[in-house]
């Protein structure tokens, strides 16, 4: 590898800082994926990945049009070399390890990563699955590939571009329109659908952008020779900057991911400089740049698997056992794959055909492979013991809308309207997406009420001086504001007799309920009735099955149980009436007595929503302690 590198050096046109950025980038992302608390921001070394690639295909593809021998057969053969053969083997090693140690549904979940990865469409996949219901993102081992899926999507679509526009003006007008209208779509769409501002390759142009502009604009020829270097390093603040301050909270990409890109552009503009060149291109940090690729790779799909076996947070040790075998891999992969593969001269001389076959029948035994997985719903028989398969465990998560669909004229599990009811009282549950396990307790052991429901996962009901809790990033918010000024007017809740609140108490605190309760007895005279959580888990419960984990006595795989329980029975002070599920589904007090099983069904089929034979169970206990509604408030 030294050798390597000491050849490289010689070269007159290799860029020794660009490597070194890689390097900066891809442990921006390693420690961010390694829970580092104070590389929050770290997921940005993607964006200084697009920098960096925007502006050597950019370069790449205009000296070439400009000298007239671009040629499109050879550019994509280079991206295929450079990129598909490491991909592949990553694919077929995961879904190898994945074998061995993934439940059924989750293996199901690879192989269907697998096929999108191996179709550079992996971004889209994800996309689609972004949302409230999503499984924990830490549980996908191929999640990565969405942004090589990005990388390989604009390297479809720029060269059309920079060769159409033959002219170099119009080619930089073209990139610079390109890039502004990317932010602006980016920046727009933020506050609509921030999955997919941030996923799909359209609102990531202007990433790209940055670094293909420094191919015409050269700032480097603007500024004296001894700025050089305190501008590069401008450049590496600003990156590291982003890196420990930059959290998921804040909207991203948009305007905020013009912040490591600035900083990317500085360096790669200015790194040629004495002292810049000394660090960047110092052999370590070059070491880690020329393997960035495959540590980028392969170090999400370790992580994963150890965290899935693990279980527990990682602790030091854990940490950097880690590290260790992700440069291991890493080097092993590039020695073995990604270099022989890539360098034709000097790796496997392998021509362009038998290349292409080579990586056709890789790529397409790696789909047909997973097809068959899929189809084989995870290849039970790997386990002696009944395992819930994919198809099993989304059953189970609709069982839980079962009785508002039947019960409700229109269907969804976020609105419920059920105007006529025997005994004509007419009850309003609301919540976030909470409410529907609330709904399904109260509907099965008072069936004969008047039951509606309004509701939006992710937003419990707060007054106006707490809409700051809701999370600036959250492309809902608005939409959130707007129903709790809808749900919570004197108008509307004058329609109802009794108001249900189910909501999940994390960030939602009880001196939030507090105040929303306060608001409504300022409105109306109502009573209003209260749930309480129950297990919330850090990770879906089948997965902990399939590890025979039993969460009543691993507090490290719980976020809470019962939370704020005690806060709750005493604010009922105030008038509301509080139901704790922990009285209807515990014998005690003490989670060791609390049950996760109702017959065939776990007690959630995620983190925290309650099964339909969960919710069915606590109706039935309830219905014991109160024979009739009316019981409850008396």
């Amino acid at each position: 590898m030294l050798a390597m590198i000491k050849n490289l050096r010689q070269r007159p046109d290799y860029l020794p800082h660009v490597d070194g950025l890689r390097a900066v980038a891809v442990l921006g992302v390693l420690f961010y994926h390694l829970d580092f608390s104070w590389f929050s921001g770290g997921f940005a070394g993607v964006d200084v990945f697009f920098v960096i690639s925007g502006f050597l295909i950019t370069s790449h593809i205009r000296q070439s049009v400009e000298a007239g021998r671009f040629r499109f057969r050879s550019f994509y053969g280079r991206r295929v070399r450079r990129l598909a053969p490491a991909l592949l083997a990553t694919v077929a090693a995961t879904l190898v390890a994945g074998f061995f140690i993934l439940s059924v549904a989750d293996y199901q979940a690879l192989a269907q990563e697998s096929v999108f990865a191996v179709l550079s469409v992996s971004n889209f996949l994800f996309w689609s699955q972004a949302g409230y219901f999503d499984t924990e993102a830490s549980l996908k081992p191929l999640l990565h590939t969405w942004s090589l899926a990005v990388e390989e999507q604009y390297y479809l679509l720029w060269p059309l571009l920079l060769v159409f526009l033959r002219n170099s003006r119009a080619a930089f007008i073209g990139v610079l329109l390109a890039g502004v209208l990317s932010l602006l779509a980016a920046e727009f769409l933020l506050r609509q659908d921030a999955a997919m501002a941030f996923f799909l390759m359209p609102f990531r142009i202007v990433e790209f952008t940055f670094g293909g502009l420094l191919y015409w604009c050269r700032p480097e020829r603007q500024v004296k020779q001894n700025w050089h270097d305190a501008l590069a390093g401008l450049g590496l603040v600003i990156i590291l900057w982003s890196f420990i301050v930059i959290n998921d909270q804040w909207l991203f990409p948009g305007l905020t991911a013009l912040i490591p890109c600035l900083g990317t552009a500085l360096v790669i503009a200015f790194g040629r400089g004495k002292y810049t060149t000394q660090l960047l291109g110092w052999a370590p940090v070059l070491f880690v740049g020329l393997i960035s690729y495959s540590i980028y790779l392969v170090h999400w799909p370790l992580i994963v698997l150890y965290k899935y076996v693990h279980v527990s947070p990682l602790e030091a040790k854990d940490i950097v056992w880690l590290i260790i075998f992700t440069l291991i891999l890493a080097i092993m992969q590039y020695v073995l794959v990604e270099y022989p593969f890539r360098h034709k001269q000097r790796g496997l001389k392998l021509s362009a055909g038998k290349f292409a076959a080579v990586v056709s029948m890789v790529a397409g035994l790696a789909i047909v492979t997973s097809a068959v997985i899929i189809q084989q719903q995870g290849w039970s028989w790997r386990y002696q013991d009944q395992q819930l398969s994919a198809e099993m465990i989304e059953e189970g998560k609709q069982r839980r809308f079962d009785i508002i669909k039947k019960n409700c004229q229109q269907v969804g599990w976020d609105e419920c309207r059920r105007y006529h009811g025997p005994k004509g009282k007419r009850v309003l549950v609301t919540g976030d997406s909470h409410a529907a396990d609330a709904l399904n307790i109260l509907a099965t052991a008072y069936p004969d009420y008047a039951y509606s429901s309004l509701s939006l996962g992710g937003c419990p009901p707060l007054v106006p001086e707490d809409h700051k809790i809701i999370a600036d990033s959250w492309s809902d918010k608005q939409k959130c504001i707007e129903l709790n000024e809808k749900r919570l007017s004197k108008e509307f809740l004058q329609q109802i007799d009794v108001l249900v609140i189910g909501v999940y108490f994390e960030w939602y605190r009880p001196e939030h309920l507090w105040n929303t309760y306060r608001h409504i007895q300022s409105l109306v005279d109502i009573p209003v009735v209260v749930l309480g959580n129950y297990i919330v888990l850090k990770r879906d419960y089948p997965a902990l099955m399939a590890n025979n984990v039993d969460p009543r006595l691993r507090e490290d795989v719980r976020r809470s149980f019962a939370a704020y329980e005690d806060e709750l029975q005493e604010g009922a002070a105030l008038g509301y009436r509080f139901i704790s599920k922990r009285a209807l589904l515990c014998q005690d007090k003490m989670i060791e007595s609390c049950k996760v099983h109702f017959g065939t069904e776990p007690f959630t089929y995620d983190e925290h929503h309650l099964s339909l034979s969960t919710a069915l169970h606590a109706a039935g206990e309830l219905e014991k302690q109160f024979p009739d509604f009316s019981d409850i408030f008396q």
